[in-house]
């Protein structure tokens, strides 16, 4: 009776201890970064889970942080955030009192953190690569990391000092994966996918013992049994089985398959007669007395561990963590909240519903824009979801799938019930969008199709006719449903929807990865692939300004005028993860908003203009406040130079066979090139046609010339002149083919 008394105080006081001082719902409002109000998802599971010695507590590496939840009631308690990119790897100390988080790519470090208090305590430099697992050997005085990617070393450091102490080299490839036998001598760690082998090694002289060779892709996980005579090691891809070896001499033991995909994650039950193992599709398993295979649970696992009392284990894939009933194999706990991603977002017309799809999660998701909290889910499609877009009414859904499933479904919005599915692209659907008046739904494919849908009867209207072989960024509709604006990578076109078919209005010849229509339909802004983007006239197709800041290409989805079209919002694709906030008018900064830590795919703003939401691939959508309170308003920019009409050298020059011809022009015009002998025979015309004012440098969009003939034949070597007219502007520039 004591012992229970005694274990229900301390679990009452490390509950007290990592008591928030606000509500239980309030880890949303948890390490905001500044202007947001909300964060909706607490991003992907993006490495190990661990739990604490005492079973209390459960560590949960994520895409912003490390959280720390109650073991036995999945409460959310701390979240330690610190690292510039995804936590890779988490683990306590063996008193419980310190965890080791080690970081991704852009962040390469080890931090140590004090458990009760949430404080950091140290950050251990020296990887070059991510940090892919990290241990503490049994004793608690040595932590070991395992770089990845470029780095092929372990670590050990001095849990005290924070003193780097050895360096382990050896593997060929990055090290996946590490674990202390359990007397602390010997350290097992595996390699990735040019490595795959076990290396073992003598803790004291940080000296090589042997080397285990079988796996044939990288070793994911690797455990000792608890009496320390057996090793367990994870297949990952291509090699879906688990291995036992004998840890004396190295031979092995046994091979379990039975798994259809890479092997994540292996642990040992305290007894050491069961091994559990798990990959991204099922939860296997094993006796490891018999060598025989015991059950599977249909359920994925990047990671599982058993409590150190038997009782438990726990899983955890990319939108939660599941703890087990180690008997009887029921779910007792199920942690939910985490996004695998969240890459398509859009308000209802009322602005009270946020909707999200994911790439890599086949589920509708529609959470309250006010205070975050989930509303419902929907399951729509077998595979991810590349947009969603509520019908203008807000009766209905409609999302759009991946190249597993390129179909558009249409559901209620309020119950779920599925209402039809639009069956005709092949491919990925990278854009969807209803017309002001709710009876059209256009989509893009990746297979160059623009379709046109019958909302009501779900039937195919029209394929819109397109010429140039390249896949579409996105479209939309503007507010008064006349224009349907469609882009891809040679440009943008604005299609008059009162013709059936619709007809193109004006064509803006532009490398544009995506754009997007201001409400009072003035403005149209551009993304390029150098980060910047050009604000456009969307009556006359004149170009306006360039914005420039972004440090990558601006994609498809990453941009959004506020509701009183004064105010553009823009990110980067890859590596730039600001937001960026443009005053129209003057082609002005405004503010930079930064808090996620991987690609925004999706930005748009609440019908009220009181909200900016922002989806990321780090598995959470911030909310923002807008206008910002700290707003500020930065020098304007300089106004771009204005372009001359002018023609450039062509390129390769000389050439065989082919070449390209590079032009600007100050005003729009019909752009035709002619090919001439040095006689002054004309051999060639280039009706290029009609251009708006810029700049066609690049290979997609100067003149293009095959070194043919008007009759297709190739010309002989020698120098020829080509002639540019547009307008009344006309320049001459001399070429030589050389064969």
């Amino acid at each position: 009776m004591k012992t229970m008394q005694l274990s229900i105080l301390t679990f009452l006081l490390i509950s007290i201890l990592f008591l928030p001082d606000t509500s239980a719902e309030d880890y949303k409002q948890w390490h905001l970064p500044e202007g947001a109000k909300a964060r909706i998802g607490k991003g992907r599971i993006s490495g190990n889970i661990a739990f604490s010695p005492d079973n209390n507590l459960l560590a949960v590496a994520s895409s912003i942080g490390t959280w720390i939840y109650d073991a036995q009631t999945g409460k959310e308690l701390n979240l330690f955030t610190g690292h510039a990119d995804v936590v890779r790897s988490v683990a306590f100390s063996p008193d419980g009192k310190t965890l080791a988080t080690g970081g991704s790519y852009d962040d390469k470090t080890v931090q140590l953190w004090d458990v009760a208090t949430g404080k950091h305590i140290m950050t251990l430099l020296g990887h070059t690569g991510r940090v892919n697992s990290v241990a503490f050997s049994p004793d608690g005085k040595i932590l070991t990391s395992a770089g990845g990617y470029k780095d092929y070393t372990v670590r050990l450091w001095d849990v005290e000092t924070g003193r780097h102490t050895a360096t382990l080299s050896g593997h060929v490839g990055g090290v996946e994966s590490l674990a202390f036998s359990p007397d602390g001598k010997t350290l097992a760690t595996g390699g990735d996918f040019n490595d795959h082998t076990i290396q073992i090694w003598d803790v004291e002289t940080a000296t090589h013992k042997m080397s285990l060779l079988g796996h044939t892709y990288s070793v994911n996980s690797i455990a000792y049994s608890p009496d320390g005579q057996t090793l367990a090691t994870a297949g990952g891809w291509v090699d879906t089985t688990v291995r036992l070896w004998h840890v004396a001499t190295g031979q092995p033991k046994a091979t379990f398959t039975g798994h259809t995909q890479g092997v994540n994650s292996v642990a040992f039950s305290p007894d050491g007669k069961i091994l559990v193992s798990g990959s991204s599709d099922t939860i296997c398993l094993w006796d490891t007395t018999s060598g025989s295979y015991i059950t599977t649970l249909t359920e994925g696992a990047g990671s599982v561990v058993f409590s150190s009392d038997g009782y438990n284990f726990v899983s955890s894939s990319g939108n939660g963590v599941i703890l087990w009933d180690a008997v009887s194999l029921h779910q007792r706990l199920k942690i939910t909240g985490h996004l695998s991603s969240a890459y398509s977002i859009a308000f209802s017309p009322d602005g009270h519903t946020l909707a999200s799809g994911g790439w890599g999660d086949p589920k509708v998701r529609l959470w309250n824009s006010d205070t975050g909290d989930s509303i419902d889910t929907f399951i729509g499609h077998t595979s991810g979801i590349t947009s969603i877009a509520f019908s203008p009414d807000g009766q209905s859904i409609a999302s759009s799938g991946n190249w597993h499933d390129p179909t558009i479904q249409l559901r209620d919005a309020a119950t779920g019930t599925h209402i039809t599915t639009f069956i005709g692209h092949r491919r990925s659907i990278n854009s969807i969008a209803f017309s002001p008046d709710g009876k059209t739904l256009a989509s893009a494919s990746s297979d160059e199709k623009v379709c046109l849908w019958d909302v009501s009867t779900g039937y195919h209207q029209a394929t819109l006719p397109w010429y140039d072989s390249h896949s579409f960024s996105n479209l939309m509709f503007s507010s008064d449903g006349n224009t349907l604006a469609i882009g891809d990578q040679a440009g943008i076109r604005l299609w008059d929807t009162s013709y059936s078919p619709y007809k193109v209005r004006w064509t803006l010849n532009t490398s544009a990865l995506s754009f997007t229509l201001s409400p009072d339909g003035q403005t149209l802004a551009s993304g390029k692939k150098d980060g910047t983007i050009i604000l456009w006239d969307a009556i006359s197709g004149t170009e306006k300004a360039t914005l420039s800041g972004h440090i990558d290409y601006v994609g498809a989805g990453t941009m959004a005028f506020s509701k009183d079209s004064n105010t553009l919002a823009s990110t980067g694709w890859h590596e730039d993860t600001t937001i960026r906030l443009w005053d129209v008018a003057t082609a002005s900064h405004r503010a930079t908003l930064t808090g996620h830590t991987k690609r925004i795919s999706s930005l748009t703003f609440s019908p009220d203009g009181t909200t900016l939401a922002s989806a990321s691939s780090d598995g959470t959508i911030l909310l923002w406040k807008y206008p910002l309170p700290q707003q500020t308003y930065g020098a304007p920019m300089e106004p771009s130079p204005r372009v001359e009409t002018s023609v450039m050298q062509n390129y390769p020059n000389p050439f065989n066979p082919e070449t390209w011809i590079p032009y600007q022009l100050a005003e729009p015009a019909e752009v035709t090139v002619r090919i001439y002998t040095a006689g002054g025979i004309l051999i060639r015309t280039l009706a290029v046609g009609h251009r708006s004012a810029g700049t066609y440098k690049d290979r997609h969009n100067a003149v293009y010339w095959d070194g043919m003939n008007e009759i297709g034949e190739p010309v002989a070597s020698g120098i020829y002149f080509y002639m540019l007219s547009a307008g009344n502007f006309i320049a001459t520039q001399k070429m030589l083919i050389q064969k």
